[in-house]
């Protein structure tokens, strides 16, 4: 009989590694999210006091200086969220906002003070802050002709422009919240990777299939036109529950379009106030 000691070899299942789980977003990642990936960031400043009500946050694609009247290219974005730990997490991002908490109407750059504040993932911004006695917010930056002012805020100057979001707000705030029987909703989610594309859009069992028998053909843009969902993954605590176009009647014989995304627990919806109108007669 051999002497030689007997060569056990382990389990392969001892050595089996359980596959690790995998962690959860972090709060600033999906209040980040939700606030500026859901537009490619083009729609980067929040109006704040600007008679916007309850949780609604209300976004804008340019600051005051170019709100001109009926500027075709503004686009106005509305966030709505109504889980509790999801308003936490959104508010724990907008109160490091400079400018969140002032009593003035505020046009707040928070697509430049998310960037910021992912310096030190989400817990300040670093940078040293200059105000005015208005609330307005700025950082200095240095550029081939010198520095340069980059306003995080700053304070609303006219109050024509205090009523105009008023009126967005009530326009809007209807068809991000819930479903009319006025209007055609079509679902829709946009996963061409170009900026712009072309898109068809049939009109069944509406008044408006009378006046558009094969439908509409529209040039839309990812992040002003739609709101995108592609940086939204299956481990997105929030997930997305529908994606679709609604057109809806404003004054007179015209019809609107906007486009809304309902996750769980929140929701968005983007529009061009001053552009994209279908006679409907």
């Amino acid at each position: 009989m051999s002497d030689a000691p007997e060569v056990v070899t382990p389990s392969d299942d001892k050595h089996k590694k359980a596959p690790r789980a995998k962690k959860r977003m972090s709060d600033f990642e999906i209040a980040r999210t939700i606030l500026q990936r859901t537009c490619e960031r083009k729609v980067p400043y929040v109006l704040r006091n600007m008679g916007e009500t309850g949780e609604v946050i209300v976004l804008c694609s340019h600051p005051e200086a170019d709100l001109q009247y009926g500027c075709s290219e503004l686009t106005m974005g509305f966030i709505h969220c109504d889980d509790p730990q999801l308003q936490r997490e959104m508010n724990d991002l907008l109160v490091k906002l400079k400018g969140w908490d002032s009593p003035n109407q505020m046009v707040i750059n928070v697509k430049d003070q998310i960037s910021l504040l992912g310096k030190t993932k989400g817990e300040e911004i670093t940078d040293e802050i200059y105000q005015n006695e208005h609330g307005s917010c700025w950082i200095m930056r240095k550029t081939p002709k010198g520095e340069k002012p980059v306003y995080l805020s700053l304070a609303i100057s006219s109050l024509y422009h205090y009523h105009m979001v008023q009126e967005w707000h009530s326009r809007y705030i209807k068809h991000l919240m819930s479903n009319h029987d006025d209007c055609w909703y079509h679902p829709f989610q946009y996963t061409d990777s170009a900026t712009h594309s072309l898109v068809e859009v049939p009109v069944v069992d509406h008044p408006l299939q009378n006046v558009y028998p094969h439908g509409f053909r529209m040039a839309i843009t990812k992040g002003i036109d739609v709101v995108m969902t592609s940086m939204i993954k299956e481990d997105f605590p929030y997930p997305i529950v529908s994606e679709e176009f609604i057109f809806f009647p404003l004054e007179g014989d015209t019809y609107q379009m906007a486009h809304r995304v309902i996750g769980t627990g929140w929701r968005a919806l983007l529009v061009q106030p001053n552009a994209v109108h279908f006679p409907a007669r």
